[in-house]
Formats: C-alpha cells, structure tokens, sequence
C-alpha cells in the first residue's frame, strides 16, 4: 500500500489525511480472539460510567474502553453522523470500481492485488482503494474475503466528503455494538448446540 502511494505521489496526502495512523502498521496476520473473549467476560458494570462506554474488572482494577481510549489508539475524528451514512448514494458511471474492477464490488483481496500493480488511471484511485481498505477490512473488522460495502465505494467517489467524515465516531460505534452483542451470540450458540458443533461468532469493528 505504502509503495504504491509513494509510486503515484499520493504518499504525502495520505499520511496527512483521516487514516494516517495506519499507514505505517506492518502487515499482522494474527488476531487475539482468546484474550479478546476473555477481557470481555470480565465485563463490569461501573458505577457512573455512561452507557457507551464498556468497562472491564482486570485484577482489582476496573479498565475503561470509552472514546478517549478509542481517539487515543486511533486518531481518528470525532462529531455528528448522519443517519443515512450507508444510504442515499448511487453508482458513479466510470467511477472507481469502473476503472479499477469492471464494475463489480471488489474483495478486499483484490484490492491488495490491484494496489500492488501499482498502474491506475487517475492518481487518487491509489488513496481511494487504500482508505476502502482500511476503512472496511482494518476499522470495520470485515473479512479479507469479503466484498467491499456497496455505499463504501459510492462514498468515497467524494474524497473531500469522505476525509471530513467522522469516523471516529461512526467506528467507535459500531465496534461497541458488536463487542456487546458477543457474549450474547455466544450464548445462544451455546444453548441451541450439540456436541458436535464448531461453534463460533464474528466480532466486527475496530476490535
């Protein structure tokens, strides 16, 4: 990603932009599922803590995860979201999945592929395919193999739109949401299984 910003002289802009903080992180392969399900069965309820925040007993100490702890990891905006962020978008004739992927939703696997070519026809396809990738397979928690959300690509058509966007508050949501419904999916897992069921849930967001 980093090679291929550099190569079309996008490197600069990016490193300036809403996702800057991620551009140097090494390309981890591993994930702490066990450490992750274990912090979250030591959830607390703390007294005086507001609702969307989660709080976590580790030894004798209760641990917050709130959006200050959330900013301070990820550096990403905060503000007001509108409510019809995944919404009211239409396809862009010659647009960027035009140009790049035949039209079709990309995996975030070929966006990978298509950044490491490293030819595109506009300079900014390189910024565009690399928020797309941060945004939906390292912020949103969505798997490799999976297709890039549809109002995704059509937001990012508006890159001015797109780097002013509060996705500080818009992720920090969405991975409290499914942090909370973890346990819960586990649970029902649990009671509708039999014994020779793999059983399992999907965390999704910025865990």
């Amino acid at each position: 990603m980093r090679d291929s910003l550099e190569k079309v002289g996008e490197l600069k802009r990016f490193q300036d932009g809403v996702f800057r903080h991620f551009v140097e992180l090494p390309r981890l392969r591993i994930f702490g599922g066990r450490l992750c399900q274990l912090l979250l069965c030591r959830e607390v309820n703390h007294p005086g803590g507001d609702t969307d925040e989660m709080w976590f007993r580790v030894g004798q100490t209760d641990v917050r995860f709130g959006k200050l702890e959330f900013c301070l990891v990820t550096g990403l905006q905060f503000g007001m979201i509108p409510t019809n962020i995944v919404h009211g978008y239409e396809d862009v004739e010659g647009g960027l999945l035009d140009r790049c992927f035949g039209g079709k939703l990309p995996t975030f696997h070929m966006i990978i592929n298509r950044l490491d070519t490293g030819n595109f026809d506009q300079p900014d396809d390189a910024i565009k395919l690399s928020y797309l990738f941060i945004l939906g397979h390292v912020l949103l928690g969505i798997e490799y193999g999976k297709t890039v959300p549809r109002w995704a690509c059509m937001f990012i058509e508006n890159l001015t739109a797109f780097e002013y966007f509060p996705w500080g508050s818009y992720i920090y949501s969405q991975t409290v949401y499914y942090l909370r419904r973890f346990m819960t999916g586990r649970n029902k897992k649990n009671q509708n299984s039999n014994k020779k069921q793999n059983l399992g849930v999907n965390i999704y967001g910025f865990a």
